[in-house]
């Protein structure tokens, strides 16, 4: 089952609003790590997009700490973990997708909204994304990134800082 993006990481670079980005560049001259380090030193809020051909990655900062990623992987995606881990099924996973996008709510916050995980559970699940989207991303030997630096709006997902 094919699970559709919600916090779309394939948005595509070029649709931008320039105005906001305040970094940009390929990453076969910047270490990720470097850039990473440099949005987290400078405690930066914002969104840093990555593109590698058909991969993408979105990864949201507040104050300098990472609280949210997705990306266009499939094994990376909240459901699929979910399913992998046995806390939801496919037909309840496919139910709440189409609400998530009814509503214009990300899955995870509907799902604790609903009762059906908890926020701890929720958390922890969203902590194992990150690691997972992060695993991928050091291995990528090229691409793009930008950073806008317009402050995220977070109402829609419920946030985990990394620690």
């Amino acid at each position: 089952m094919k699970v559709p993006t919600r916090f779309s990481a394939s948005s595509s670079l070029q649709n931008c609003k320039m105005e906001n980005i305040t970094l940009i560049g390929k990453l076969k001259y910047f270490f990720l790590s470097d850039i990473l380090q440099l949005i987290s030193s400078a405690h930066k809020s914002g969104t840093i997009k990555l593109e590698h051909g058909e991969q993408s990655v979105t990864i949201i900062f507040t104050e300098g700490t990472i609280v949210f990623a997705s990306g266009s992987k499939t094994e990376s995606k909240l459901g699929f973990l979910l399913k992998s881990k046995g806390l939801i099924s496919d037909e309840k996973l496919e139910q709440f997708l189409k609400i998530s996008i009814e509503k214009n709510i990300a899955l995870g916050k509907l799902l604790v909204e609903e009762n059906v995980i908890s926020l701890d559970a929720l958390k922890a699940m969203i902590k194992k994304q990150i690691e997972e989207i992060f695993y991928d991303l050091f291995f990528w030997e090229g691409g793009k990134f930008s950073f806008d630096e317009t402050e995220p709006d977070l109402n829609r997902i419920i946030a985990s800082p990394l620690d």
